[in-house]
């Protein structure tokens, strides 16, 4: 599987998404400890839910550009994730090369995506899980996101939108 389509390099006519981005290269690189976990907030069409990040790398890197607004779409059919662009690359080089996400957010590497999966998929390179939801009942509204939906990523007791 692949988040967004494309090759591991990313997709068809793009380049890398480590190009031009220090610290994002795609190595295993040595593996720190994680930073400690931060609450967010992802609402979603008005309704807010209460997820950590995870302290990773990735998901450290993620923070400075919080509040992010994005555009969730299907990634295919069959596949229980919606994907959304980002401007910029995060850095992800000391992390493991790969993760198995289950109800969970993620960050695409090859692609430069921000993952939100619904359901229990399989590990795959290039996936570094960044954060997850308090609870089960963003799963529904994950599912039914159309690229119409409005999706805001914020740090915790700050203004969604």
């Amino acid at each position: 599987r692949k988040p967004g389509g494309g090759d591991a390099g990313g997709d068809p006519g793009r380049g890398s998404a480590s190009e031009g981005a220090a610290g994002a290269s795609g190595s295993a690189g040595s593996q720190e400890a994680p930073a400690p976990q931060a609450a967010i907030q992802v609402t979603i069409d008005g309704t807010s839910y209460s997820a950590r990040l995870n302290g990773t790398q990735a998901a450290e890197s993620l923070k400075p550009l919080l509040p992010l607004t994005l555009s969730f779409r299907d990634f295919s059919a069959g596949f229980e994730e919606k994907i959304a662009d980002l401007n910029q690359p995060l850095a992800y080089d000391q992390m493991p090369a790969g993760d198995d996400p289950a109800p969970d957010i993620a960050y695409w590497s090859p692609g430069q995506r921000i993952v939100l999966y619904w359901g229990n998929v399989a590990r795959y390179d290039g996936i570094h899980v960044i954060g997850s939801f308090d609870s089960g009942s963003a799963v529904e509204a994950i599912r039914a996101l159309t690229p119409s939906s409005s999706v805001t990523i914020s740090a915790s007791g700050a203004p969604s939108s």
